[in-house]
C-alpha cells in the first residue's frame, strides 16, 4: 500500500506473515528535499500484527503522512 503527500512524497508499507512466526513489517519513503531525492526504509519483526501496524503508523506520522489509512 502507498500513501501520497501533496508535495509528491510517498510512503509505502507492507506487513506480512513471517516464516519464523509473527509478522514482518517494512516501510519505504521517497521524497525530494532541496532538489535531491531522498529514500528511507526500515523493517521490523513483531510477534503481533497490532504491534507491526502501530510501528508503521508511528513511522508514517512522524514523517508527516496521514497514518489513519494504515490498517
Amino acid at each position: 500500500m502507498t500513501l501520497h503527500a501533496p508535495d509528491g512524497s510517498s510512503f509505502s508499507w507492507q506487513i506480512v506473515n513471517s516464516p519464523s512466526g509473527g509478522f514482518d513489517a517494512s516501510f519505504r519513503i521517497e521524497r525530494r528535499l532541496g532538489g535531491q531525492e531522498y529514500t528511507e526504509s526500515d523493517t521490523l519483526h513483531a510477534l503481533s500484527r497490532e504491534t507491526a501496524v502501530g510501528w508503521v503508523r508511528t513511522k508514517a506520522a512522524v514523517r508527516g503522512f496521514d497514518a489513519r489509512q494504515i490498517k
